[in-house]
């Protein structure tokens, strides 16, 4: 049977802050790619498609009140 002594607890610790801490240092210098996704693409994705709904329904409503307004027009040149 082991006895855990300070010496030897002291050197585990040791080693897996080590550990922690180079496996960390790897994430930093290599990135995944769903991180890099996750973190810049999809919110310029999503916020470009924001955009480009909003773009259209007010390009819809321009179109619609353009069309309203020359049936109206045309109605009245009829009469």
């Amino acid at each position: 049977m082991k006895t855990l002594t300070l010496d030897g607890f002291a050197k585990k610790t040791t080693q897996l802050a080590t550990s922690v801490t180079r496996k960390f240092d790897e994430k930093e210098k290599n990135p995944s790619s769903s991180f890099i996704a996750n973190a810049l693409l999809l919110p310029m994705i999503m916020q470009t498609f924001r955009l480009s709904a909003a773009c259209v329904l007010i390009l819809l409503g321009i179109a619609l009140t353009t069309v309203t307004a020359v049936y109206t027009n045309l109605k009245e040149l009829k009469k």
